[in-house]
């Protein structure tokens, strides 16, 4: 059923803000024209779910157009391994191997058309090792008797033979054994002059590359080609690092090594590349917090390098995660770009805009008053409607927190150093069609009404929502986060989380007048994920801001008159717990990515729409040519 305006002006909520808030709703064109829109070399993190932890890393390889990944959980020592058809989607069961335990994640490595699990027992230190054809089925364990190790090998592939570059158990001696089945293994042969207990091998130009770091506290980096024999060592300039990772990857026509490693001068995470094995170039600064120790492991898979790490910053606090990069090239940025710019993007969730900083506060009412619309779509089926209203809000990442000293109190604003992000909110009322396929103000009864906060949604039934007129929906809009609660169903300050034991984040809301919307846009995506309407950037899947590390900068009182020797105290204990967490700020998901966004409002036919998407692909391959404070934050990703 097509929208009705009078019906969608007639349920609009209003708005509550607190007397403070100096960031109000925008329009997606006020926030255009001071914006870059731009694309990441490395795509956003995912966290890799189920629980995955495994502080020692994994290992992982590309086998039959799957991402497989290996590791050892802490509290057991045994191998487990799981399989990504996509780099994204991780498939269950979890496969564990429990006949053997091992020292540090497995080694997996793809030989003879067969995929090779090799773990080095903790007590004895000798190799063992499993392979499978399929991923399913498995033999082994089989022991390899001439091979000790303190841990699993790195791999080479040379002329039809494996061969195997591992740390002896005396005195950090490297040394290297070739098999020609991957069960046989030749004699073990020392590499002359080089001790390390932190090593990577590869197979490059289609000989054994090796780099490891120097056991002399100095964290230098060394690389050792391969000609019939192992070379001498060249140190890597101004690479010092303990944790690296290495593979090769063909990227615009040329094989390259690509290695990533943590800087153990600024502690930051990059990537580096090199198509000769000597001269290292395109340096990469990782968009992601790795946390204090991290383990990473890259692979050459589905076009790109992806990478998967495991993060640790305390006991308490490890996660793992994947990234991908597709292009060592930049792109063009695209300053203040246009809504066909963002649809041009299609469906790559790697574009981003970065929003300037000279974006000015727009208040909703008063002598500044900025018309700007309420964003909405319309989802109608025989008996019910539901409307969502959308609001746009760009801030900087902040939190509102309560500091309790010896029993007493203040509340503050937290700020960050981050970039302007947008944030997303929405309302969504459900109404019943008392008259099924006629809609009118007279047959439409509220059901009940959908709040969206800084990372879920809360519903409440009709009967609790504090309705204007019988049909407007007064809604209380948090300080700083812009969080939406029911008015008369929730007490300031409404508690989030607890950040030490004296700071709280909370949500701050108060009575003042009401923000009554004006005018409103209908948008929305079809069947056909065309949008609907002009207002063509909601099909953007991107980030609507740049994914940021950052720290607490500043804190100030509500009413932003500063804080007295106080404050410097609560940011102090504030970014002592936070910076082991990781403070990260991201802007909000694009709409394309959301399944509220579609629409009820039929589309086009599907010939048309199938000719629309190739219009797209052409246009995307032009362009390309060209081309959160927490988990509390309060200008985090939007729900």
């Amino acid at each position: 059923m097509a929208s009705d305006l009078s019906v969608v002006r007639a349920f609009a909520p209003h708005l509550k803000f607190h007397e403070h808030e100096t960031v109000f709703p925008c329009s997606i064109e006020q926030i255009l024209p001071s914006s870059t829109l731009k694309r990441r070399n490395w795509s956003a993190e995912r966290k890799i779910p189920y629980g995955t932890w495994c502080p020692e890393g994994v290992s992982s390889v590309e086998f039959q157009d799957s991402l497989y990944m290996a590791y050892v959980k802490p509290d057991d020592q045994l191998p487990y391994l799981r399989r990504s058809p996509d780099g994204k989607d991780w498939m269950s069961p979890v496969l564990k191997f429990a006949e053997r335990k091992s020292v540090g994640p497995p080694s997996l490595v793809v030989y003879n058309e067969r995929l090779w699990l090799f773990c080095v027992d903790p007590v004895s230190f000798e190799l063992f090792i499993r392979s499978t054809a399929n991923g399913r089925e498995w033999e082994g364990p089989r022991r390899a008797g001439v091979v000790k190790a303190l841990a699993p090998p790195s791999f080479s592939v040379i002329e039809g033979a494996l061969m195997a570059v591992f740390t002896g158990t005396l005195g950090n001696r490297l040394y290297h054994a070739t098999s020609g089945n991957g069960y046989t293994w030749g004699d073990v042969t020392e590499i002359s002059g080089h001790k390390s207990s932190n090593i990577a091998a590869t197979t490059f130009h289609g000989k054994p590359y090796l780099i490891y770091a120097r056991d002399d506290n100095t964290g230098n980096l060394l690389s050792v080609p391969y000609d019939q024999k192992w070379g001498s060592s060249h140190r890597m300039r101004k690479i010092v690092s303990s944790e690296f990772s290495l593979c090769t990857n063909w990227i615009d026509n040329k094989e390259w090594l690509v290695l990533f490693y943590r800087d153990r001068m600024d502690s930051k995470t990059y990537c580096v590349r090199s198509s000769d094995g000597k001269e290292w170039q395109d340096s990469h600064t990782l968009p992601f917090q790795c946390g204090r120790k991290v383990k990473a492991s890259l692979c050459d898979f589905a076009d790109g390098v992806t990478m998967i790490y495991s993060a640790v910053d305390s006991p308490c606090t490890q996660m793992i995660a994947s990234s991908r990069m597709t292009s060592w090239g930049a792109r063009k940025a695209i300053r203040s770009p246009t809504q066909n710019d963002l649809l041009h993007c299609g469906s790559d969730p790697d574009w981003y805009l970065e929003l300037n900083d000279d974006l000015q506060n727009i208040k909703p009412q008063g002598a500044h008053h900025v018309p700007r619309p309420v964003y909405f779509v319309w989802n109608a089926s025989e008996d019910i409607l539901r409307i969502t209203y959308v609001f746009l809000f760009v801030a900087k990442p902040s939190a509102t927190v309560r500091y309790d000293q010896n029993g007493k109190h203040f509340d503050a604003i937290l700020a960050t150093n981050a970039q302007r992000i947008v944030d997303i909110k929405r309302f969504t009322i459900i109404l019943r069609i008392t008259q099924p396929g006629s809609i009118t103000l007279d047959n439409l009864e509220v059901l009940s009404g959908l709040f969206s906060t800084t990372s879920s949604e809360i519903a409440y039934p009709g009967k609790d929502l504090d309705l204007i007129n019988g049909t407007h929906t007064e809604i209380s809009v948090a300080l700083g986060s812009h969080s939406f609660y029911n008015a008369s169903r929730v007490a300031e300050p409404i508690p989030i989380c607890e950040i030490s034991a004296c700071v709280q984040v909370v949500d701050f809301i108060s009575d003042i007048p009401s923000w009554i919307p004006e005018d409103f846009i209908e948008i929305g995506l079809d069947s056909h994920r065309v949008p609907v309407g002009k207002e063509v950037w909601v099909s953007f899947c991107g980030g609507l801001g740049d994914d940021k590390m950052a720290t607490y900068s500043q804190a100030t009182t509500l009413d932003d008159k500063g804080l007295e020797k106080i404050g410097d105290e609560l940011v102090r204990v504030v970014n002592d717990t936070t910076k082991r967490h990781g403070l990260y700020a991201s802007g909000a998901v694009g709409l394309g990515s959301r399944d509220w966004v579609k629409s009820s409002v039929v589309g086009e036919p599907e010939s048309k729409a199938k000719s629309w998407f190739q219009s797209m692909k052409d246009k995307r391959s032009v362009l390309s040519g060209v081309g959160n404070v927490l988990g509390v934050s309060g200008a985090g990703r939007g729900v």
